[in-house]
């Protein structure tokens, strides 16, 4: 198997992520209008809009997705006995219950691998004592709960402050989001020209 860089799918992935998060306040302003009874071209428009930006979220978990498949495949080409399995992968954010612990074991696995095989042992120590990750995977929990709790229990009301306490809790996961992929592609560069 040929072996490549992440990098390129990296860089669309965080430009993906950066532009959901530009266009979240949207979602928030726009959920204030479709709270309304009226019916109307502004009220249709706005559904309309709504959608587009779903679907730049949608596309966006789709290329972050895409860059953890193709960082942990090589990791999988160059390790005898690979841990979890390349499907895994994407299929451990999709499974309710496993997407709240499987994906960060993978990629602690991956980062602890891509330490091993750049042979840098300054950055091995750095993930066993890595609050980055730590954070950004209790924020995305945080998330997670609180989606649980709004939509199971509150839903339809007050919909505009869940919306806006998502927003905060939302921009540093992205941005720790960023570093975890920008780090990690640092680690994939030294090993892959160590090949």
């Amino acid at each position: 198997m040929e072996l490549s860089s992440s990098k390129k799918e990296a860089k669309t992935a965080i430009w993906f992520l950066w532009i959901t998060v530009a266009l979240f306040p949207f979602i928030i302003i726009e959920g204030y209008y479709l709270n309304s009874d009226e019916v109307s071209v502004k009220m249709l428009i706005t559904a309309f809009v709504s959608l587009a930006i779903v679907c730049v979220f949608i596309i966006s978990i789709i290329m972050f997705l895409v860059w953890f498949y193709k960082a942990y495949s090589n990791i999988y080409a160059l390790t005898p006995d690979p841990k979890y399995k390349k499907w895994w992968v994407v299929a451990s954010w999709l499974v309710p219950v496993v997407n709240f612990f499987v994906p960060y074991f993978i990629l602690r696995y991956m980062y602890t691998k891509a330490a091993d095989l750049a042979d840098n042992p300054e950055a091995y120590k750095n993930m066993q004592k890595w609050t980055t990750l730590n954070a950004c995977w209790a924020l995305y929990i945080l998330m997670w709960i609180g989606d649980i709790v709004y939509y199971a229990l509150i839903f339809p009301d007050t919909s505009t402050l869940f919306n806006i306490i998502t927003y905060i809790l939302f921009i540093p996961c992205a941005w720790l989001t960023a570093k975890i992929i920008n780090n990690y592609c640092k680690l994939e560069e030294e090993f892959l020209h160590g090949r």
